[in-house]
């Protein structure tokens, strides 16, 4: 009877608290909104791409890599896939020639059988179940017939071979899980592929064994793998290799989810205020219990359960709420992944979102709950019973620890990655607490103004005066101006970055697939066009075979990893490598650790490794690594790290080797050719395919399109959860105005009395948020700025071009949406007391 006593007395009192109730539970909404949504676009995808895994795939098991099978490996798939339908597609990347011009196309040659699950979708002949093309014939992708003008029944070159295009794809079986390609794709039979001459040695040749098989496919997909015992074929099932067409969507979702741990960084802010608000009207009246014989530990228990129950009623309006925003982002990445996603979330994300929205919340709010215990009938003979009560500075960082540990765990978890996840904590708490320095400055600053204006005197004395909630106000929208500035400025110098080859140096085109005899050819056809080839580099392909005298161990093909570190790791280790080697690095190429190449050849290789790479591999200097190439061992140690600024587009490679110990191994050469305007770059490349039909060429131009799209396509999914960060910012700045008109309904009836009138009452207000908003918007815009340098120089290794017009945008829009919701605050609230 007791308890039940407590809990209607509990709830009562929030029901009589309800301005305090609503700003709470808005503030914790909206900080799990961003977090339920990307949950739900998440979720909703896996389960899209589960579901139609076999028709995505169109096999039950996939068996691929850049070789043909090795006898052992072909003995061990027969033995556990014999008899079981089996159908064969390489793919390789060419030139397409056409009457009006020539593309780089990724040429699919399949076996009649394919696919066994799922349809193509054709412009004249409807949905196709089957693999139907006679002898020198071929479908297409509608963008060659938009690009080189090119119908149904004309006839191109590929190779050395000619062909008829047949039909138009719509639809492709196989298209999501390498939607993400240099070029356009075309269909041909396998025979007439092997017809073109493309396939030759060191050509880059993709192999894809589909097998439908009956039975356990994940069983059997892991035993297979378990038996390889070669790293240069992953056998995966339609699940795992679906999941990987989405490999790209959960890196972004990661960085997405970052920004969402800062709404809700910003919504703790809020109700953290709201909650000393609430404490601090209580305390008369807690005392007052207190000196009646109520324990200490009970006025504990019944706060901490009210603050549950608003944490739980935000926690399912944000799971509401996400259901409602959810079909505009799903139309987003529907457009991105030309898949249409069907609603789905699991588990879980169910689980997380409860326990971040009320254990996380509770841990967050845990400083001010053992306030509480501070408590004493001293507090009833203080002359204000507003006054906070004392607090032991060291006790309240010890109780704040949770909290802090708290994000730094939820940062990594959310990123997917310790490396990036910490940084992540790091920048936010540097910046969060600089950005509290900044803003006690501020306010010291304001209390030395002096101002004949009465309106922006008492706003100054208003904000020097209540220093925790300007302090709240500041850090809230001081942190919603930096993502919503950081983003276009990152934006800005990617896009400037690789749109200006004069400082980037980016090339026209890059030639790969150049056999070592047709170098020399090559060039002389340039040179007759007053061009030459540039960054001309060999490609040797190897297997990692051992690090420091230890066996590289392979993963089976089924395991999968929580962080990104271990998945990329796990994926350099089971990749096939493209060696090079060179004397001196490009200009692209910049030595960070250790020395570079000797002149002298010893004993064993030197051999440069890319940062990033090495890292991930947890490489450093002097390491010896052995290299299989072609079937002999090389060995060769680490001398040098280098970072590489892969914007510039240039022949690069993660390892490159000293020369003297590659030149004999079977290689193809990467080349580019630079500073081509579009009459030329078409007349380059109809030339090349005409003299070198194998070589294959990549538009950088092209290339640098998509690139664009997809970041202008991004940046609009990334705007869209800085204005949810921006909003949530308002709403703690309309919680805190709220506050603050409430706790001064003295002040303002005196004021009153006074001879002032409410449109100068309201006045002081709406100066008084313009000022800190447009304070915490300049000092949060500059953090911004500095942040996307940082985020531009040692993430993307690129150009930083600062854009101040957006700067600039941020500062005003932030300062005028602070000083509006201000003045809605006090609009209503000032009327709903009748105080004139």
């Amino acid at each position: 009877m007791r308890l039940g006593i407590w809990i209607v007395f509990s709830l009562r009192e929030l029901w009589g608290q309800k301005r305090f109730s609503v700003f709470f539970t808005l503030n914790l909404m909206l900080g799990l909104l961003g977090f339920v949504a990307l949950e739900s676009v998440k979720s909703s995808v896996e389960y899209t791409i589960t579901q139609n895994s076999k028709n995505i795939l169109g096999a039950d098991i996939k068996i691929g890599g850049r070789r043909e099978f090795l006898p052992e490996e072909r003995a061990v798939v027969d033995s556990k896939l014999k008899n079981q339908p089996r159908a064969l597609m390489l793919e390789i990347y060419s030139m397409l020639v056409a009457q009006p011009g020539s593309r780089l196309v990724q040429v699919r040659g399949i076996e009649d059988v394919f696919p066994f699950y799922g349809k193509f979708k054709l412009q004249t002949s409807g949905l196709a179940s089957g693999y139907n093309l006679s002898s020198g014939e071929i479908w297409v992708y509608p963008e060659l017939i938009a690009q080189l003008g090119i119908k149904i029944g004309d006839e191109v070159q590929i190779g050395e071979k000619k062909f008829r295009v047949r039909d138009v794809i719509e639809d492709d079986v196989g298209a999501l899980w390498s939607s993400f390609s240099l070029a356009p794709r075309i269909y041909m039979k396998l025979e007439d592929l092997k017809l073109t001459q493309l396939i030759r040695t060191g050509s880059l040749v993709t192999y894809n064994y589909l097998y439908k098989v009956v039975g356990d496919e994940e069983a059997l997909a892991q035993d297979i793998a378990a038996q390889f015992t070669d790293q240069g074929m992953r056998v995966m099932t339609h699940r795992k290799s679906s999941e990987q067409s989405a490999r790209f969507l959960s890196y972004f979702n990661d960085y997405l989810a970052l920004i969402a741990i800062v709404t809700l960084v910003l919504s703790s802010i809020g109700s953290i205020f709201l909650i000393r608000g609430f404490l601090q009207t209580k305390i008369r009246e807690l005392s007052i219990l207190v000196s009646l014989g109520l324990d200490i530990g009970k006025a504990q228990s019944v706060f901490i359960f009210q603050i549950f129950i608003l944490c739980l009623l935000a926690t399912c309006a944000a799971f509401l709420g996400g259901v409602g925003v959810f079909p505009y982002l799903q139309k987003i990445l529907a457009s991105v992944l030309n898949l249409e996603i069907q609603y789905q979330i699991s588990t879980q994300s169910l689980i997380m979102l409860f326990t971040i929205g009320i254990v996380g919340n509770l841990i967050v709010f845990l400083p001010l709950f053992m306030r509480i215990q501070t408590l004493s009938p001293s507090l009833l003979f203080q002359e204000a019973s507003g006054r906070e009560w004392a607090s032991s500075s060291i006790k309240s960082i010890i109780y704040a620890l949770p909290s802090v540990l708290y994000f730094w765990i939820l940062s990594v978890l959310q990123a997917h990655s310790i490396k990036n996840g910490s940084y992540f904590f790091v920048g936010l708490l540097v910046g969060g607490l600089g950005l509290y320095a900044l803003g006690v400055g501020v306010l010291k600053l304001f209390e030395k103004f002096e101002v004949r204006s009465l309106g922006f005197s008492m706003s100054l004395r208003f904000l020097a005066r209540n220093k925790q909630s300007t302090l709240s106000s500041f850090l809230a929208l001081s942190l919603g101006a930096t993502i919503l500035c950081l983003i276009p400025q990152i934006e800005m110098s990617l896009k400037s970055e690789i749109r200006q080859p004069e400082t980037s140096l980016v090339p026209s085109l890059i030639l790969f697939d150049i056999q070592e005899e047709q170098v020399s050819d090559l060039q002389k056809v340039l040179q007759e066009q007053g061009q030459q080839l540039n960054h001309i580099s060999p490609l040797i392909r190897a297997r990692l075979e051992k690090i420091n005298g230890q066996d590289v161990e392979k993963s089976a093909s089924g395991d999968s990893r929580y962080f990104r570190e271990d998945e990329q790791s796990e994926r350099f280790k089971n990749r096939t490598f493209n060696l090079s080697y060179r004397q001196v690095f490009s200009n692209a190429e910049e030595i960070v650790s250790g020395r570079a190449f000797s002149t002298n050849i010893g004993a064993i290789a030197e051999i440069s490794l890319e940062e990033k790479f090495a890292e991930s591999l947890n490489l450093k200097l002097k390491d010896r690594l052995v290299f299989d190439v072609q079937g002999i061992s090389v060995e060769g140690e680490v001398v040098s790290l280098r970072r590489i600024k892969w914007t510039s587009f240039h022949p690069n490679f993660f390892v490159q080797f000293q020369e003297g110990f590659l030149e004999s191994a079977p290689k193809t050469y990467l080349a580019s050719i630079n500073k081509l305007i579009g009459s030329e770059r078409v007349n380059i490349q109809s030339q090349i395919s005409k003299n070198f039909s194998n070589i294959s060429i990549v538009d950088v131009s092209r290339v640098l399109e998509k690139i664009m799209d997809l970041i202008q396509t991004l940046s609009i999914v990334l705007s869209l959860m800085a204005v949810l960060s921006l909003i949530t910012g308002l709403v703690v700045l309309v919680s805190i105005v709220t506050y603050q008109v409430q706790s001064k309904f003295i002040e303002m009836t005196l004021f009153k009395v006074l001879g002032a009138t409410p449109f100068q009452l309201q006045r002081v207000f709406v100066i008084e948020s313009s000022l800190i908003g447009g304070a915490a918007a300049i000092l949060g815009a500059s953090l911004g700025l500095i942040f996307s340098y940082l985020v531009s120089k040692y993430i993307f290794d690129g150009v930083w071009v600062a854009d101040i017009k957006a700067m600039i945008g941020v500062i005003l829009m932030l300062t005028f949406l602070s000083g509006l919701s201000s003045y809605l605050g006090s609009f209503v609230i000032l009327r709903k007391e009748k105080i004139f």
